[in-house]
């Protein structure tokens, strides 16, 4: 065999070795990851039951790094919104609901509902930058926000951040804002930055607080007393259907003796009573529930009312509704006094 061949032979050997190697390495990478991906998630698993929801959330991102999966995603989100990070918790559901509709996962109705009742109560921030200044750069705790996201309301957690903006020549502008949670929106106004050395103005201390968002307690009060309402709706269908029952029994019975029935008319007795007894249940879950939806909805009211003070010296007995049943039928009781 000449030099040349030897040569050739042996290039086309490394050739083929390499290959494989990489052949080998890109087939046992994604086996590896999975595996350690698993193993995070458990070590997560155990840390969000014993309730060190910080540490978790750590072991699901890295799990999450190394495989992306809609079950970590999901307990990403559980141990963030836990943590009381609103925001991160809904950007973790939100990957959810993408990542199930890519992978046609049956866990994208749990992604979606976990996403939708989230996002009432995430609070936003919005800052407004004055384009006019060269080299302007605004920083959110030392992060630069990029120019496109300038007043645009951003999902935010809760917490203190710090606006800084900077510009060659200019005074440089630093703000604490805070970032309430229940879903609020605040918006900081960036001033134009005067020439080095010259007073800066200060917008309103911290932030201007732009929409007041959902209030959480006015709408519990609206799902409670709404499911309460239906309740009674239902309690008064089978109050109906009890009466329409015990006549029908009552028709399989002796006349003269209406103790005394076949076993038809004994049947429809019995089911009677059931429907009584459901009804009745209804009625008092029902106008628990609807006294529990008013009473929620008026402390929301009354809590935004500004002039409210602790030396007050007036006395409200709080409005109750009191569900009652009889063998006839149902209803509430309005009582209070105003």
């Amino acid at each position: 065999m000449t030099p040349r061949a030897i040569g050739r032979w042996w290039a086309a050997w490394l050739a083929l070795t390499m290959t494989f190697a990489f052949a080998t390495s890109s087939w046992a990478q994604p086996g590896v990851n999975a595996a350690a991906a698993e193993a995070l998630f458990k070590q997560g698993k155990q840390l969000f039951e014993t309730e060190k929801y910080a540490d978790a959330c750590k072991k699901f991102q890295a799990s999450q790094d190394l495989d992306p999966a809609v079950g970590t995603l999901l307990f990403l989100g559980d141990c963030n919104e836990k943590q009381g990070k609103t925001a991160t918790a809904w950007a973790a559901f939100q990957q959810a609901i993408s990542l199930a509709e890519q992978n046609d996962d049956k866990r994208l109705k749990i992604a979606k509902l976990r996403a939708t009742a989230l996002e009432p109560l995430v609070s936003k921030l919005k800052v407004n930058v004055p384009l006019a200044v060269d080299g302007l750069v605004v920083r959110r705790d030392g992060e630069e926000l990029p120019p496109s996201i300038y007043g645009t309301e951003l999902p935010i957690d809760p917490g203190v951040y710090v606006i800084e903006a900077t510009a060659p020549g200019r005074t440089t502008f630093t703000k604490e804002v805070m970032v309430e949670d229940g879903g609020k929106t605040v918006s900081l106004d960036v001033p134009e930055l005067p020439e080095e050395g010259g007073a800066v103005p200060d917008p309103e201390p911290g932030g201007r607080e732009e929409e007041d968002g959902v209030d959480a307690v006015l709408v519990g009060g609206i799902v409670v007393g709404g499911l309460g309402a239906v309740g009674l709706a239902v309690g008064a269908v089978f109050g109906t259907m009890a009466d329409s029952t015990n006549e029908e029994s009552l028709a399989q019975c002796r006349p003269e003796d209406p103790t005394i029935c076949f076993q038809e008319g004994v049947d429809l007795r019995e089911d009677a009573q059931t429907q009584a007894r459901t009804a009745t249940g209804l009625f008092v879950v029902g106008g628990v529930a609807l006294a529990a939806g008013a009473a929620l909805i008026v402390v929301s009211l009354l809590g935004d009312d500004d002039e409210a003070t602790e030396g007050d010296e007036a006395r409200v007995d709080w409005p109750m509704l009191e569900p009652w049943a009889g063998p006839q039928g149902g209803g509430l009781l309005l009582r209070g006094n105003w």
